[in-house]
């Protein structure tokens, strides 16, 4: 009786004691799991207080998606040339990237100031006799391609020419230029200057006080006579901007005569010079400041020097 009373003691022992483990394990489980519990509970305690649930985009940290452009056809008002078999335009060959920035401040403010180009058919009667010497009077402010014939010729220079970016003028072989005092003729950074004469032809640039060449234009006679800086100069005129960026004016001189002014002064250009004389001139005969001339031996200086600088 005794013996059976202890193994039911021992069979409540171990029941109780197993009990206790589950128990306890059971305890154990929620307890390991309080940590995602709680951080679970703190983002939905998040949603909540920010009123909408979150996009997917802001869920996952990703990007909206974006629709592609739509397709828009070029305007042909707008493009430089007629639309191309291949549905590209062509740009022209004498197309300027950026017009806005080709002139300098400086450049561009006299091309603003100077006054519209004149060109005016004048006749003069030479002092010395013959014929009536007829000629075409031009100045101002050039901004398109324009050409000094030889059928005009001789040019009388009443005001300064400019040359603007992106024109070019040209002066035909055998044409006479006669500037009045103190005019001159510059070329702009982006412009260009196409005098380009023959040995039989030379081009000639000098004083309207100088009858040698193309007769007595301004009709004194003996009266007056050239001399050195009689007129001021011809000028390719580029620039360097603040960035060190050079923007050269362009040109060739071939076959020229230059005479009683005051230089003809190259400045960050590159011009091809071949067969150019200056002599006569009341300072450097060619200046040059930073690019090289591009000279054949042919040309020369027979005024006070040559100068690059």
């Amino acid at each position: 009786m005794l013996h059976r009373h202890a193994r039911a003691s021992a069979w409540v022992a171990l029941l109780s004691i197993a009990g206790q483990a589950v128990l306890s394990s059971a305890i154990a489980l929620p307890l390991s799991l309080s940590p995602l519990i709680a951080t679970a509970a703190s983002k939905d305690t998040g949603i909540i207080s920010h009123g909408a649930l979150r996009t997917i985009e802001e869920r996952t940290g990703g990007k909206p998606i974006v629709e592609e452009p739509t397709f828009a056809a070029p305007d042909p008002q707008n493009e430089t040339s007629a639309l191309l078999p291949d549905g590209t335009y062509r740009v022209p060959a004498n197309y300027v990237e950026n017009r806005d920035v080709v002139q300098s401040p400086a450049a561009a403010q006299r091309a603003a100031a100077a006054q519209p180009a004149t060109s005016e058919k004048k006749t003069a009667t030479p002092k010395k006799g013959g014929g009536v010497i007829s000629m075409l009077a031009v100045g101002g402010s050039i901004s398109s391609s324009t050409t000094w014939a030889l059928a005009d010729s001789p040019f009388e220079v009443t005001s300064n020419v400019t040359v603007s970016s992106p024109a070019t003028l040209t002066i035909e072989p055998g044409v006479v230029v006669k500037f009045d005092a103190g005019t001159n003729l510059t070329i702009l950074d982006g412009a260009t200057l196409t005098a380009n004469g023959t040995t039989e032809s030379p081009i000639t640039v000098t004083s309207i006080k100088d009858d040698s060449v193309g007769g007595d234009l301004n009709g004194d006679g003996t009266a007056t006579t050239p001399a050195p800086g009689d007129w001021d100069g011809i000028y390719i005129a580029g620039y360097k901007d603040g960035l060190g960026v050079v923007h050269p004016a362009f040109g060739s001189m071939q076959n020229v005569v230059a005479r009683y002014g005051t230089q003809l002064s190259v400045r960050y250009s590159n011009p091809a010079m071949s067969y150019v004389i200056s002599s006569q001139m009341s300072s450097n005969g060619i200046y040059s400041t930073r690019r090289r001339i591009r000279r054949s031996p042919g040309t020369t200086s027979r005024s006070p020097g040559t100068r690059s600088t």
